[in-house]
């Protein structure tokens, strides 16, 4: 809940993330950030054509399903990456 408090950490936490697609998973913080010790963060970014425009993802606990979260994440993603496209072609159209 701290974490979630404090935007600088959280960005400097997903700030990477807008740099290229793909899904990412920092265990414990991977020894960058001490408040992440016992968390892990899987996330993606999403884009509006070959944009990336925003990072969404998950911050749980270490022992988390992994798998299952990182399929979560990516779906997740071509949604939000959907409506985009679809609210830029109706834009488009008037």
């Amino acid at each position: 809940m701290k974490l979630n408090e404090d935007r600088e950490r959280l960005m400097e936490i997903i700030g990477e993330d807008f740099k290229d697609s793909g899904i990412k998973v920092q265990i414990g913080g991977q020894g960058k950030i001490a408040d992440l010790k016992d968390l892990s963060v899987i996330t993606t970014s999403y884009s509006y054509g070959d944009k990336i425009i925003g990072v969404l993802g998950i911050i749980g606990p270490k022992r988390m399903e992994y798998e299952k979260m990182m399929t979560l994440v990516k779906s997740v993603s071509k949604v939000v990456n959907g409506l985009l496209l679809k609210m830029g072609d109706e834009e488009d159209e008037k």
